[in-house]
């Protein structure tokens, strides 16, 4: 029985195709040629076996010297097109290489200069255009936002420690008064004991804004969020304002579609507290009005997008169209006694919930507060409720 020989380790593949035989079908001596091939191999001669195939697939002779393979007109000719088109690429790719890393590498050694002095070195500068001057131009415009909040930051600082030191001086006058050694009347104890209690708690309550704008800003991390519906605390917080003695004279409106947002309880109450009770305490002081302040509440779902607004309109003077640039600002207030953190604060929780919080004065017409927040559909909100949705009558 015949046994067909394993090809062997480095042979070439055509060592078995069938137009390795001559025209009349002589197979050649093929262990011979084997181990010739394999010796070849073996001794890792520089010479190349190049079999060359006229076109009936005759095997017509081999070459062992590269330099005749060179010596072929056509090969000469291939060398030297590949000799001009490398030599006539190169000053190409120099020059892109030279445009490309040059100011790339200017603009390297700038953000170095600015990541060790940030905000007292000029802007980074690149000529030219393209993307290497959008990476610039990227690059300026954070080192705007960033001296931007640095400047906040700073003027934030110096608003804490004028807001806190009026408070922190009469404790300091009230504690140095009752520390001297002859006797005080009754009633300027009473007094003194007055200014401490409201001074500690006017201090007590500025800082608890402080971090609670801080927790805002920071996003509410680690503040459990639930489904919230929009005219039940609403209407509980206008019900809670009817009550109040000193808007009496207010009536309050509200038309609400049923929409639920998901958020941190305590902090959308807050903020919706803090609104009507700017709109009530304005609602009156409109000069020349013929009928009773109001304040109006409509809760709607936006059309285009999934979020549930929610407009508190009063029926007050409205605000100056130059103050309303300043509104959302720490420490910006018209009241009297106000503190001017509580916009800042609503607007900061709002954006913390992913929403959006601003205001609009046409002339005459009041203020209108809008709040967005992203929306719960109506029938989750509803889930649950026994008999439904019922419209708040208030």
């Amino acid at each position: 029985m015949s046994q067909t020989a394993a090809p062997r380790m480095g042979a070439p593949e055509w060592i078995d195709d069938p137009r390795f035989h001559d025209k009349a079908g002589r197979g050649a001596n093929r262990d011979v040629l084997n181990a010739a091939i394999n010796e070849r191999l073996a001794l890792q001669d520089r010479d190349h076996w190049i079999e060359r195939f006229n076109k009936d697939g005759v095997a017509c002779g081999h070459i062992n010297d590269m330099r005749e393979v060179f010596a072929e007109p056509q090969v000469q000719l291939r060398v030297l097109t590949v000799y001009v088109v490398v030599v006539a690429l190169l000053p190409v790719i120099w020059w892109l290489g030279w445009g490309f890393v040059r100011p790339l590498d200017k603009l390297r050694a700038q953000v170095q200069q600015h990541a060790a002095q940030p905000l007292s070195m000029p802007q980074v500068h690149v000529e030219g255009q393209g993307e290497i001057a959008e990476l610039a131009d990227a690059f300026n415009g954070l080192l705007r936002a960033l001296a931007e909040r640095v400047h906040q930051n700073e003027e934030f600082m110096a608003n804490v420690a004028h807001e806190m030191k009026n408070p922190v001086a009469a404790i300091r006058a009230a504690a140095e008064a009752l520390g001297r050694p002859e006797p005080m009347d009754e009633a300027r104890a009473r007094r003194l004991s007055r200014v401490l209690l409201q001074s500690s708690q006017k201090l007590d309550a500025l800082v608890t804004r402080f971090l609670d704008l801080a927790r805002a800003e920071a996003g509410l991390p680690n503040e459990e969020r639930v489904a919230i519906f929009l005219p039940d605390l609403v209407g509980r917080l206008i019900e809670q304002l009817r009550a109040d003695e000193r808007y009496h004279t207010v009536r309050f409106e509200i038309d609400a579609q049923p929409l639920s947002v998901s958020g941190v309880a305590g902090r959308i109450e807050s903020v919706f507290s803090n609104l009507l009770d700017n709109a009530a305490s304005f609602a009156p002081a409109r000069p020349g009005a013929t009928e009773p302040p109001w304040v109006r509440v409509r809760i709607r779902r936006d059309p285009e997008r999934p979020q549930a607004v929610i407009d508190i309109t009063d029926s007050g003077p409205g605000i100056a169209p130059e103050d309303l640039k300043h509104l959302f600002k720490r420490f910006f207030t018209k009241r009297p006694r106000g503190s001017g953190i509580g916009l800042m604060l609503s607007r900061s929780l709002v954006e913390a919930h992913g929403g959006s919080l601003f205001a609009s004065s046409p002339p005459g017409q009041g203020a209108t507060f809008t709040v967005r927040l992203p929306l719960l559909e109506a029938a989750a909100a509803a889930a649950g409720r026994s008999g439904g949705f019922k419209p708040l009558s208030l």
